[in-house]
């Protein structure tokens, strides 16, 4: 006897469901699916730099205010993201927020940062990381 669109569940028992999918296989799928995705795009955000597109690391000043943090190094001028990774004092990383060595200060501060070539968002270099470490 063919048993078609049965599915054996993680009980050992089998069910029948219409399409042959059960509803923990597709959550499964799907949660599979939606993990490597993530991670992927987090990959590709986190890590700009490459062989073609390497990162620059460099020293400057920094101004940061409540809506914007800038940095100036050779007379070129960066827009540093609100919530960038960065290094803290301790050399630990964290990533999604803004650097504590740069909270809203209204005074210009030494940064070290690194940025990359893009050509997104009206911007020509990105800053993808900032150190806080002495």
């Amino acid at each position: 006897m063919t048993v078609v669109g049965a599915v054996v569940g993680l009980d050992g028992r089998l069910s029948r469901t219409p399409g042959g999918w059960s509803r923990g296989l597709i959550a499964t799928v799907v949660g599979i699916v939606t993990v490597t995705l993530f991670g992927a795009v987090y990959s590709l955000g986190v890590h700009r730099g490459s062989a073609a597109n390497p990162e620059h690391a460099v020293s400057g000043k920094a101004y940061s205010t409540k809506l914007q943090i800038s940095a100036y190094n050779g007379g070129a001028t960066y827009d540093v993201p609100l919530h960038v990774a960065w290094r803290d004092t301790r050399g630990v990383m964290n990533f999604g927020s803004r650097p504590a060595c740069l909270q809203p200060s209204n005074r210009i501060m030494p940064i070290k940062f690194a940025w990359v070539d893009t050509h997104r968002e009206g911007a020509w270099r990105t800053v993808v990381w900032v150190d806080c470490a002495p």
